[in-house]
């Protein structure tokens, strides 16, 4: 889902949809510029599922504030960060990217959401943890 952006200052709003800044200033007209937000993301995310099973698919809803651009998403099971995913809202699935998953097994997730005026990076330990088959 695409949330817009806004800012607030006096009697100036500016919203920001990803395509172009809307500003209000309280007058009768409206400018629309083209632009970037001036504020970099907040990283934040949700799973629809913490407790999988090995064959189950998670889906991930990136939570951010700020309105990123792009989106880096990793787990880490204890050897590295491994990217899966460059959606906004993409899903995983263990037992199909790795090959051994097992029960009790513990996965880290991390999100950096960046736009134009930066990055931001959240990290979640232990986040998933998986289930019996």
């Amino acid at each position: 889902m695409i949330e817009p952006y806004a800012e607030v200052n006096g009697n100036d709003i500016r919203v920001y949809d990803r395509a172009a800044w809307i500003s209000y200033a309280g007058t009768d007209s409206i400018s629309v510029e083209l632009g970037s937000p001036t504020i970099a993301p907040v990283a934040g995310f949700t799973a629809s599922n913490r407790t999988p099973q090995p064959s189950e698919p998670v889906s991930f809803e990136d939570d951010s504030d700020n309105v990123p651009t792009s989106w880096l998403w990793e787990y880490n099971r204890g050897d590295g960060w491994l990217t899966f995913s460059t959606s906004e809202n993409p899903s995983l699935n263990l037992g199909t990217l790795i090959p051994t998953v097992f029960s009790g097994e513990l996965f880290d997730i991390r999100l950096t959401a960046t736009n134009a005026a930066g990055s931001n990076t959240k990290t979640e330990l232990d986040y998933l943890n998986v289930g019996e088959e």
